[in-house]
């Protein structure tokens, strides 16, 4: 499907057409992946010292802010995709130090994929994006 038939499909939902415009955007170059993904990684350990802080003030005052509940909500998606990598990873006899090389190696290749750079994505790099 073209873009304009997806967007022209979106006419009732909005937010839906906002999300597509926005990601297809985005996503045009290397440059504009890495700098998704590198705001994004910001965006999340400025949450992890949200809740960081909330656990602080638990621990010492026994009190948290009102948003405690939104902050540990938005993390959950993480928590549980790592929570499954490490059973998975358990489960295949490996063990901290071979995840962590294996992580650290995603991350290399992920590096070394997406150089920064105005060129168009091409399909390999596409295909890989998707496929991590």
């Amino acid at each position: 499907m073209r873009l304009l038939t997806i967007l022209s499909s979106c006419y009732d939902f909005p937010l839906l057409k906002e999300r597509i415009l926005y990601y297809c955007e985005m996503l045009k170059t290397p440059t504009l992946v890495n700098n998704f993904v590198e705001k994004h990684a910001e965006r999340v350990r400025w949450q992890i010292m949200r809740i960081y802080r909330n656990r602080n003030l638990i621990v010492h005052n026994g009190s948290s802010m009102p948003y405690l509940s939104l902050l540990i909500e938005n993390l959950h998606s993480y928590v549980d995709v790592f929570l499954s990598y490490a059973i998975h990873s358990l489960a295949e006899k490996k063990n901290i130090e071979t995840m962590c090389h294996e992580l650290f190696m995603k991350e290399c290749k992920w590096n070394a994929s997406f150089p920064r750079n105005k060129e168009p994505l091409t399909k390999g790099q596409i295909k890989y994006m998707l496929s991590i």
